[in-house]
């Protein structure tokens, strides 16, 4: 498995200086002839019967055994896969890739490549070389791909928390910071762009592999780059359905984070959107294990013995009032094909009345001389340099000030070309200090529109700091929001519309 190193004799989890296990000798030399290319009848030619060795191995969750030379018949249909992360085809629709083994060409292709994300990060520990990571993840993924009896691609996306931050600027001490800048993007609003962006690679990948059948994320769990994924999926669906008739695509319900109720709001959205769904419900009993033996090479994002919890429990929600006992869900669109509209959905977790709200600040203020971005404690920026070009496309002042917690600077930090043309202005830390800069801000330039950017749990206490702040977040022409791109987001495409 990709995520042991051996030394000697024994074998070491990730960067674990304690030995996960020792080997025997007889061990030791057929682990060394597993090279992924030699069977286990071959090893045994060479070692003599190897059969309780490899099964002492598999039991240890060492190795794992793959199907190789996987003959498919000529002319049997193509199915492309599409996840956002590398391992969401795996725990989604495992079970129902491992039935199509040699009778159907399976194409896995996954959005993002580029991450420095593994189950360490939760315990803080100084195991975050991007590069490396990414090549292991990478490695896990072929692995799991070859269990599923798939061919497995990649586009060259960065994971959500490493656009927020590239990899290379993130240290064991900012974790925590990290970690709360990262949760509010990956449940903001998404990029109009980026969905162009990803439809459009799609796009080519799609015309690459031709499918029969193509599988596409439901975007259940709030996920930015799930919702990203689904988003660009269905802008290139109406072209896809005219140039390539009989294509199907196929709504795959996100495991494990699938519910009831999430899944309901998911089908409600789309049936919004003029597609008509019909539910398929694919019984897994018969590849429950092996699906488990794929999800398991993922051993550097989490336990298997901990993962199998919850995909038993998504498999179960799903086969309720089936008659079976384990099933995987997707949905497949049978009705019209929509109009390729990217953004009703794609910003649901905009809050209400968001759209209107910012485009009635802008066209009111796209003439001003100056802005200020303020940026508060509990504040987030999002991806700066879009939002930094998204704010100059939208308005022709010739000076962006940003007032910002100092906690929140770290986010302009490797952002490259975006921040020296404005002026950054780091607020104070101490309660009074940030009090009497953020009035001067107001009393100071009346008229100057402002952002306000912030949880509203800084200025919901009954604290003398909340009072004060939202009286002043009162005053002038300002506008409040939880992230940068909840504003940016909404800005009406470019400044001409607004200025006619």
């Amino acid at each position: 498995m990709p995520h042991f190193r051996r030394v000697g004799d024994d074998l070491y989890f990730l960067s674990s200086t304690r030995p996960a296990y020792r080997l025997s000798a007889e061990e030791g030399e057929v682990l060394a002839r597993m090279d992924g290319k030699l069977t286990v009848s071959d090893i045994g030619r060479a070692c003599g019967d190897v059969t309780g060795i490899v099964e002492r191995l598999v039991g240890a969750g060492l190795v794992v055994l793959a199907p190789r030379n996987l003959t498919v018949p000529s002319g049997a249909p193509r199915l492309l896969v599409i996840e956002p992360h590398m391992d969401d085809a795996a725990l989604s629709v495992g079970g129902s890739l491992l039935h199509r083994i040699g009778r159907c060409n399976i194409s896995i292709l996954a959005v993002v490549r580029e991450s420095n994300y593994t189950s360490y990060i939760r315990l803080r520990r100084d195991y975050l070389d991007i590069g490396h990571i990414t090549k292991l993840r990478h490695a896990e993924s072929e692995l799991a791909a070859r269990i599923l009896g798939a061919d497995f691609r990649c586009l060259d996306w960065a994971d959500a928390p490493n656009r927020l931050l590239p990899g290379e600027h993130w240290t064991v001490d900012a974790l925590p910071e990290i970690g709360r800048a990262t949760e509010a993007f990956i449940h903001g609003p998404i990029y109009p762009d980026d969905v162009v962006q990803l439809a459009a690679e799609l796009e080519a990948v799609v015309s690459d592999v031709a499918p029969d059948e193509l599988w596409v994320p439901l975007a259940v769990g709030d996920h930015i780059d799930h919702r990203l994924t689904h988003e660009a999926a269905l802008l290139i669906w109406p072209m896809l359905r005219s140039s390539r008739p009989g294509l199907k695509l196929c709504f795959y319900e996100d495991v494990p984070y699938a519910s009831e109720a999430n899944v309901g709001e998911a089908l409600t959205r789309l049936k919004s959107r003029g597609l008509l769904l019909h539910r398929i419900c694919e019984p897994i009993a018969d590849t429950y294990s092996r699906k488990l033996d794929a999800v398991g090479t993922y051993a550097s994002q989490f336990k298997r013995d901990v993962i199998q919890e919850r995909i038993r429990t998504s498999a179960t929600r799903a086969a309720s009032g089936e008659n079976t006992a384990l099933c995987e869900v997707r949905y497949e669109v049978v009705g019209p094909a929509g109009e390729g509209r990217c953004l009703s959905s794609a910003n649901a977790a905009l809050r209400p009345n968001m759209h209107a709200s910012v485009e009635r600040f802008a066209r009111t203020n796209v003439r001003a001389s100056a802005l200020s971005v303020i940026v508060l404690p509990s504040g987030h920026l999002g991806e700066w340099p879009k939002d930094l070009a998204a704010l100059r496309a939208a308005f022709s002042c010739t000076t962006i000030t940003i007032l910002i917690a100092r906690n929140v600077v770290w986010q302009l930090a490797g952002r490259g070309g975006g921040v020296t043309p404005v002026v950054v202005q780091p607020l104070p830390a101490s309660t009074a200090g940030l009090i009497l800069r953020l009035a001067w801000e107001v009393l100071r330039h009346p008229a100057r529109p402002r952002v306000w950017v912030h949880w509203s749990a800084v200025v919901e206490g009954r604290s003398f700091k909340s009072t004060v702040i939202r009286k002043l977040l009162s005053l002038g022409q300002s506008i409040q929001v939880r992230t940068l791109v909840d504003f940016t987001a909404a800005i009406p495409a470019r400044a001409e519309a607004m200025r006619d």
